[in-house]
């Protein structure tokens, strides 16, 4: 193997790496993201529950809340009462990719969180 072409799969070793690193970063803000809106839904949903709304109207709120956020685009996929408590499930998309090449698999992260009154 001449030097080139050592040096070619070297280099071509080191983006393949590059690149899993930037998906696994990807996939990890994409997370933390899904969690935070979730506990923003949660929060907005048992504030709305205390001050006396139904349990659709305080699911209605989780569902604004989570539509309002300017980041990724997260869904809510479940909103449960029981008693005084919310429990939110959301999902966003992890987009793979740079400037030149945005990939979409159709991967996804979920977040969930529970909010209600302190015990």
């Amino acid at each position: 193997m001449t030097a080139v072409a050592t040096v070619s799969v070297a280099l071509g070793g080191c983006l393949l790496a590059c690149s899993v690193v930037a998906g696994v970063g990807q996939v990890a803000v994409s997370r933390a993201q899904a969690d935070a809106v979730a506990d923003l839904a949660a929060l907005a949903a048992a504030a709305s529950l205390s001050t006396g709304s139904t349990h659709a109207e305080s699911c209605e709120r989780a569902a604004a809340v989570t539509a309002a956020h300017t980041g990724r685009p997260v869904t809510l996929t479940r909103c449960a009462v029981a008693g005084r408590d919310v429990t939110v499930e959301v999902r966003a998309p992890v987009r793979l990719g740079g400037r030149l090449v945005r990939l979409d698999p159709g991967v996804g992260v979920s977040g969930r969180s529970r909010a209600g009154p302190a015990p």
